[in-house]
Parts: structure tokens; C-alpha cells; sequence
């Protein structure tokens, strides 16, 4: 964000319409568990695993199993 829009954040978040929050807060509730690292209700660490294997994939590494 520009630094010469920062003055502006509090009346831009204020004109949000209710239906508009409301669609805000369903995505948050649906995508809540990926950010929460904890168990059981968390995924992070499982989404945080899998990013890293596409990554090594998409690299054309072989992965590490079992070393450290």
C-alpha cells in the first residue's frame, strides 16, 4: 500500500457494506483451519508441508525422506 493511502484505511474500511463484511467473514470461516497451526483443528503445518514438496517437485529435486 501506497504510504500517501495510509490516512485513508479507517474510512475505506468504514464504507464496507454489511453484505460485503458478511461475504468476508464466510471466507474467513472457510479457510480459518489453514492458518492455525495447532492441532486438530489446524492444517497450517500440513498446507506449509505440501507447499514445500511442489516446490521441491517443481525444482526437480528428489526429496530428502527420512534425512535431515
Amino acid at each position: 500500500m501506497c504510504p500517501t493511502l495510509i490516512p485513508q484505511v479507517a474510512a475505506r474500511l468504514r464504507n464496507i457494506s454489511t453484505a460485503a463484511q458478511d461475504a468476508m467473514h464466510e471466507v474467513a470461516r472457510r479457510y480459518k483451519r489453514g492458518f492455525v497451526w495447532w492441532r486438530p483443528e489446524g492444517l497450517a503445518y500440513e498446507f506449509t508441508l505440501a507447499a514445500l514438496g511442489q516446490r521441491v517437485a517443481s525444482l526437480g529435486l528428489e526429496p530428502a525422506h527420512g534425512r535431515v
